[in-house]
């Protein structure tokens, strides 16, 4: 997966090193961004994510950063809708 990336939020500091190249990939506190995908296959990113350090939201939007930063999935496009009480 060559090229891919990943959008992140970030809690905390991380450090990521491509075993294949060596590459050092730093992810500041704070960090909403792109990652390279090869950081995500990464022992340290995946204990991250188990931790809640390092959030993926479903998409860049604002609200599915909010959503994702609430420790909340989501929900899919296809949800039922709540209707409107009367």
């Amino acid at each position: 997966m060559a090229g891919k990336s990943v959008f992140i939020n970030s809690k905390k500091s991380f450090e990521a090193r491509n075993p294949d190249t060596g590459e050092l990939f730093k992810i500041p506190k704070d960090f909403i961004g792109l990652v390279p995908y090869w950081v995500t296959q990464t022992a340290i990113f995946k204990l991250a994510v188990k931790g809640l350090a390092i959030l993926i939201p479903a998409t860049s939007s604002d609200a599915d950063i909010r959503t994702a930063d609430a420790g909340q999935a989501p929900a899919p496009d296809d949800a039922p809708k709540k209707k409107a009480a009367k």
